[in-house]
């Protein structure tokens, strides 16, 4: 997402003048409904090759916490680029300080273990 501008977020879902905040199960609905979308500011800084959220654009870091926000949970791990080992792990979060119980066994973090 390197480059963009903007960004768009689908945030819900509108059909017949209803607004839904999930996508409706109905085939029927799905086939008239039309996104809502928010629209957060995109980067011109490259993620490529970061690893920890320092790293990352103040744009970046934002839509992150936007996406956590709008998910009701923490984001552990981030792609910086198409490849499988440059991933940013999210360790400035609140499910490190134990604010999020249940995602941190004996052995640290579920994906580092640290």
């Amino acid at each position: 997402m390197d480059g963009l501008r903007e960004l768009k977020i689908c945030v819900g879902y509108r059909d017949s003048g209803k607004s839904y905040d999930y996508l409706p199960a109905s085939p029927a609905i799905q086939a008239t409904c039309e996104p809502v979308y928010e629209s957060v500011s995109g980067w011109e800084d490259p993620c490529k090759g970061a690893t920890s959220v320092d790293r990352l654009p103040a744009a970046a870091v934002n839509y992150l916490r936007r996406v956590e926000k709008l998910v009701g949970v923490p984001v552990i791990l981030a792609s910086a680029s198409p490849k499988r080992g440059e991933m940013v792990v999210v360790t400035d979060h609140e499910i490190l300080h134990g604010r999020v119980t249940g995602c941190l066994g004996r052995y640290g973090h579920p994906f580092t273990g640290i």
